[in-house]
């Protein structure tokens, strides 16, 4: 059965006509047999008209707010379906979206002004035209199918896994970490994507992420991580304690403080596109930490360089800063991912990270995951050789990962 989706509304004519946009639009993924839409509509003439709401209400996925004044002023609305849907959010985490229809001062409803609604910056349907109010209620039908789909595991690679949690733990030992001929030492195995962080100065999060996802797999749990949310929380962290600075990116420190003291949500829960940072529909901040924290991990360290192979060998990954140098003229263009002592080591204009995942014991070569795409280097990862790896990694800022909590 697919999941259902609950719309909850006043039946003023103005209201309706924006339900009935919204059903059009969830209509086409009906069809497809990917959603089930259900609103007061389709309850049957002579059928006990409130037991249908309640069993609607309590079997749904997903339940959409069309707001307006009329709504919140609706005796029925307000002391029926809406106490019994933020029950269900607070106890059962269900996703409630409200949809800002007319304008009304919903912002100063405590419990409305908490949840990420749409449209984004406090617009409203009927303040947008025609074309830009129908692709707002596309979009939600997409949020709307991401996050009722079901839990599901997903394959290594698979670009949008839609689980809403992480998967389980299967039962049995942890796999043994499997050598390759190359690297004798090599975790790259676990590392089931690669990333790219496009034009956004997100490197650091995404480093932490395959060094977590990897220390996960290495443990027997698939998991697929948010490193939107590990880089807006970093900088959440970092307005809070220096907010007069904006620099690109985000502070190699702060990203080692959220994965230790937060964690990560599924990446299905908040997937990245470069340099769009809304929330997620139907969550605020403290929920998303609280499914954050299912993944946190601890960073062992610092590490120096010759104790990166013996972290290894012990089934860790690491994440490491490496100076900027050269970066421009070394970094983005080789084509091999080998990185070497540059004949003139340019100045720095500041770190990039990355995720170390194997070393070669015979040259002292370091293996690590880019986050540039798969184009980049050898299918996205690269070769710090011995006195690459002098020459850019950080002292004192290279820590080994392990799942748990601190």
């Amino acid at each position: 059965m697919p999941p259902a989706v609950f719309i909850s509304y006043s039946h003023q004519h103005q209201d309706e006509r924006w339900k009935d946009a919204l059903v059009r639009q969830l209509g086409v993924l009906e069809r497809e047999g990917l959603l089930a839409t259900w609103h007061d509509g389709l309850i049957e003439p002579g059928a006990d008209w409130l037991a249908v709401i309640e069993t609607a209400m309590a079997e749904a996925q997903v339940a959409v707010f069309i707001v307006s004044a009329y709504f919140l002023n609706s005796e029925f609305v307000r002391n029926k379906e809406i106490p019994a849907l933020l029950e269900r959010r607070r106890g059962e985490g269900l996703r409630i979206i409200p949809l800002i229809a007319r304008p009304c001062p919903w912002q100063q409803v405590p419990w409305l002004a908490a949840i990420q609604a749409r449209p984004l910056g406090g617009k409203t349907l009927a303040g947008l035209s025609r074309v830009k109010a129908e692709q707002v209620l596309s979009d939600l039908a997409e949020d709307i199918l991401r996050l009722a789909a079901p839990p599901a595991d997903s394959p290594p690679g698979d670009p949008a896994p839609r689980t809403s949690a992480p998967p389980s733990d299967p039962p049995g030992p942890p796999p043994a970490v499997q050598p390759t001929k190359d690297y004798p030492l090599d975790l790259s195995p676990y590392v089931h994507r690669i990333y790219d962080q496009a034009g956004e100065g997100s490197g650091p999060a995404f480093a932490a992420i395959t060094a977590m996802e990897a220390a996960f797999a290495v443990a027997g749990s698939l998991r697929s991580l948010s490193a939107r949310y590990v880089n807006d929380k970093a900088k959440q962290v970092e307005h809070e304690s220096l907010p007069s600075e904006d620099v690109y990116g985000v502070y190699f420190t702060s990203i080692a403080y959220v994965v230790q003291k937060f964690g990560a949500p599924p990446s299905s829960i908040w997937p990245y596109t470069s340099d769009l940072h809304s929330l997620p529909p139907g969550l605020t901040w403290k929920e998303l930490d609280k499914l954050a924290s299912q993944s946190r991990v601890r960073l062992l360290g610092p590490i120096s360089i010759d104790e990166i192979s013996e972290q290894l060998r012990k089934g860790r990954p690491l994440i490491a800063a490496v100076n900027a140098y050269n970066i421009d003229s070394i970094w983005y263009k080789t084509s091999t991912g080998v990185i070497d002592l540059a004949p003139q080591i340019e100045s720095s204009f500041g770190t990039h990270v990355i995720a170390i995942v194997g070393f070669d014991a015979k040259d002292g070569a370091i293996k690590f995951a880019n986050s540039w795409g798969a184009k980049w280097g050898q299918k996205g990862f690269g070769f710090l050789t011995k006195a690459g790896a002098e020459a850019y990694l950080v002292p004192d800022e290279i820590w080994a990962v392990e799942p748990g909590v601190r």
